[in-house]
């Protein structure tokens, strides 16, 4: 079956009516198009401008705009680029505006290039398995030069031969697989060449045998090739060059595809009136048509699906604020399932704006937990949405579904209600187990399971509510290791309750700080939580409860660093923390910073910044954090600061002639404090007075 020669009876119905108007009946619109091809998924691959296998060489200077991988090949068979490595991970090239990646590089490279070219692979078998029949079988006998390439999907049995220009053309959304089972040649001087609106990107190239661009040619496309693409000198591509084997270049321009801005276009969507639908009830779906960036649409045939075992369609109308005045078609088949309406506009202006096309109504035989309701795009009923002309201008289609079920009997909801939403650490507080009845039916009796966070919170008693209506209690157990409150009560006799009421309450001590503490209904077996009507489990929902647990009151704090070495002068931003007497961290409480030693250095009360003074020595718990009645302390020892002079010592001591001196050097900051491991080394200024050891200081 043809995909470029599929027609909508109504829509070319439509047309005619409108050439008949309009007087033009000399001139008959050309066929909508059918279900277009959709594009090859080329997975990660898509990432790289050039991917291969074996290797990839270049003649410089090429200009390579894109990512380029080679896997599972080493660096070294990325030859021509003089490569400059970025770690392990990665290289770059003056040639290339992006990276270089192959196989011996490191994690995650390697494993991110292995994906890759498993996706490759899986793309190029995904186009040449596209099923048949082909758009396009043999076209040209193998020689497409001079040719223009509408989308589609187009087989040959040959080679491909590209001897002159041709021509690519489509809109933005369409896709052109070519399925060559030889090879790619294109010869020298020729171009591939788009029509405006055609993109780079959609149009993909599987070839099983080598692909060959000749000098100075321009290419367009995906290239998925089974063995080697090779491009000769001075030849140009927009698109991708993929291969199984190696990719050679030679002083040519590769270029990621660009995309383009997305074509105008009208959605359909069928838009159901409820999720839900009780058994016997009717419900309603609008064929809501959806114009996109002010698409203009004469007319819509919408070929609607449906389950007839569950549903059956009541009536179509046309819907309330349609834009299209003349319908066309409208029929349903309850056993077969068909619900179709057709509508349109014989003359201009045409709806641009969203609308309401026709609303079908439905009646409910059977119980489905989800039944669909769906566009059909099977040839004879495939939905579309056209122009005047006759051109298809359909984007998406979005269907629905709704769930049938048995009306159910009123439910009895279950609650924890907490006294508050946040206690501290060391605290009691209680949560409610509160029964709430609806639609004026009775509750004989509860099983409420209830499951906490024995790290955070611990039972201390579980007791019956204050209103209570529930005489019998029949279970009140709980377990502190495995986080289980469980209690059960119920009435023996009627009447039974039919009013919301505090069935027990449970009280809690907060053991550790956390954001939620959860408190929750348990529903697994055998501790699901359940209310009952006699022996009818009525549970309806079940709705849990959740407490901030914060640290208790401040008891200590500790002071970071606890004793850091600062040169004179030098600075340091101490910091508090704050924990309430179980040690749990505290936060928001005000810090006042003070020094006890002046001379140790001084410090900013609000920031904890400490400067320090310019007497070296070491000063315990000098520094204090201060929040209310509790302080933490911290030291500093403050050394030397930087070498400013040096005394040496004797100053002027006596030798007889020939006699040995030893002189010693003490160095010292600018504050005069004495510093130690300075080097030295000595000299002395006139020889006649004798010579010095450099290195110990004796004087002969």
């Amino acid at each position: 079956m043809n995909r470029t020669n599929r027609s909508h009876k109504i829509l070319m119905l439509l047309m005619a009516l409108s050439l008949v108007v309009t007087g033009v009946i000399s001139a008959m619109a050309p066929a909508v198009a059918g279900a277009p091809e959709a594009p090859v998924n080329l997975g990660t691959a898509g990432n790289y401008v050039i991917l291969a296998k074996t290797g990839v060489s270049t003649v410089p200077a090429s200009v390579i705009t894109g990512d380029v991988g080679l896997s599972p090949a080493a660096t070294d068979a990325l030859t021509g680029f003089s490569l400059t490595m970025v770690g392990t991970l990665s290289a770059t090239s003056t040639q290339v505006t992006g990276s270089l990646y192959a196989g011996d590089m490191t994690v995650p490279t390697n494993s991110n290039l292995i994906t890759a070219v498993t996706n490759m692979q899986d793309a190029y078998t995904d186009a040449a398995t596209r099923p048949a029949p082909p758009d396009f079988l043999d076209l040209g006998i193998g020689e497409i030069g001079g040719q223009t390439l509408t989308p589609g999907l187009y087989t040959w049995t040959t080679g491909v031969t590209i001897s002159t220009d041709v021509t690519i053309s489509g809109g933005p959304n369409d896709v052109w697989i070519f399925q060559i089972p030889g090879n790619l040649t294109m010869s020298s001087a020729t171009d591939v060449l788009l029509s405006p609106g055609a993109q780079a990107k959609n149009i993909f190239w599987q070839v099983a045998g080598f692909v060959d661009i000749g000098t100075t040619a321009h290419f367009e496309g995906i290239i998925l090739c089974q063995t080697a693409i090779t491009l000769r000198t001075g030849a140009s591509m927009n698109g991708r060059a993929l291969a199984q084997t190696r990719v050679d270049l030679d002083q040519n321009t590769i270029t990621e595809p660009p995309t383009l801005p997305p074509v105008a276009q009208v959605n359909l969507s069928l838009v159901r009136s409820s999720a839900t639908v009780n058994l016997g009830d009717t419900f309603t779906v609008n064929v809501a048509v959806q114009p996109q960036l002010g698409q203009a649409v004469a007319g819509v045939d919408a070929f609607v699906d449906f389950n007839p075992a569950v549903l059956q369609v009541v009536s179509i109308t046309a819907g309330g604020g349609s834009l299209f005045p003349t319908e066309l078609g409208n029929t349903f088949d309850n056993v077969a399932g068909d619900a179709d309406y057709s509508a349109g506009d014989l003359s201009a202006p045409y709806p641009t704006t969203s609308f309401n096309m026709a609303t079908i109504t439905f009646n409910t035989i059977a119980a489905s937990a989800n039944t669909n309701i769906t566009f059909s795009s099977v040839f004879g009923r495939n939905t579309n949405a056209a122009l005047i002309d006759g051109t298809s201008v359909l984007g998406s289609l979005t269907n629905t579904s709704v769930a049938v079920v048995v009306p159910a009997v009123p439910p009895v909801n279950l609650s924890l209600v907490p006294s508050a939403a946040t206690v501290n650490v060391g605290q009691t507080f209680t949560v409610n187990v509160n029964v709430q009845p609806t639609g004026g039916l009775s509750v004989d009796a509860v099983d409420a399971f209830v499951d906490f966070d024995p790290a955070v919170l611990q039972v201390v008693s579980i007791t019956a509510g204050v209103e209570s209506l529930f005489p019998n209690e029949m279970g009140n157990t709980f377990d502190n290791v495995a986080g289980q409150a469980d209690y059960s009560a119920g009435d023996l006799s009627a009447p039974f309750p039919t009013t919301s009421f505090n069935m027990a309450t449970i009280t809690f001590l907060a053991k550790a700080p956390v954001a939620p503490a959860n408190i929750t209904f348990s529903s697994v077996f055998p501790r699901d939580t359940t209310a009952a009507r006699g022996i009818t489990a009525v549970t309806g929902t079940l709705t849990n409860a959740a407490v901030t647990v914060t640290p208790g009151a401040l008891h200590h704090i500790t002071v970071s660093p606890a004793n850091p070495s600062l040169a004179v002068g030098g600075t340091q931003t101490y910091t508090a923390a704050t924990f309430d007497v179980l040690n749990n961290p505290r936060s928001g409480d005000p810090i006042v910073w003070s020094v006890t030693n002046a001379t140790a250095g001084a410090i900013v009360a609000g920031t904890g910044a400490f400067t320090a003074g310019t007497v070296a020595g070491v000063y315990n718990n000098v520094i204090v954090a201060t929040s209310g009645a509790f302080t933490g302390t911290a030291s500093v020892t403050v050394i030397a600061g930087a070498l400013h002079h040096i005394t040496v010592s004797p100053a002027n001591p006596s030798v007889v002639i020939g006699g040995n001196q030893t002189y010693t050097a003490a160095t010292f900051d600018v504050f005069n404090n004495p510093r130690a491991g300075d080097p030295i080394a000595w000299s002395v200024s006139n020889a006649a007075v004798g010579a010095i050891n450099a290195g110990t200081g004796v004087l002969t």
